[in-house]
């Protein structure tokens, strides 16, 4: 067999993270977890700093929920985790809309390895559900040497 392959000295460790975020919206964002009785993990405003590299502010007003789960759970258990809280709030979310039509539901999964090739993989029906929520998916993979 080949080293290459000899997976007991292979050591690969990675890191998920899930969130669900609404941007785009003119109100301020206390008014999302006001409709939505969820706390948020993150608010910002227009214009307000998100991090201390990067120095332009936000483009647009945002709310985001982030998965309480661990980072060491799989990405699937951090989607499931996120869609389990809001399914019962669709109604609402269908009920946020902005005259301008800015509106951006999104599921952002975030997966760090310190492998070259960090993978991950949804199922048919988890992804049916948060199309049906209405939310885009966004990836965010990082590779940590």
């Amino acid at each position: 067999m080949s080293q290459f392959f000899n997976s007991h000295e292979i050591s690969y460790t990675e890191a998920t993270r899930a969130y669900l975020r609404i941007r785009g919206f003119a109100e301020d964002p206390d008014l999302i977890s006001i409709k939505l009785p969820i706390a948020g993990s993150r608010f910002w405003k227009k214009g307000q700093q998100l991090t201390p590299r990067k120095t332009n502010g936000a483009a647009d007003n945002g709310w985001e929920l982030q998965s309480a789960l661990p980072d060491d759970h799989e990405l699937t258990d951090h989607v499931k985790h996120l869609i389990d809280l809001i399914r019962p709030y669709k109604a609402v979310l269908e009920s946020i809309t902005d005259a301008e039509d800015q509106l951006s539901f999104e599921l952002v999964c975030v997966i760090q390895g310190d492998n070259a090739n960090p993978s991950f993989s949804l199922g048919n029906n988890l992804l049916k559900e948060v199309a049906m929520l209405g939310f885009s998916l966004e990836v965010d993979i990082y590779a940590i040497e």
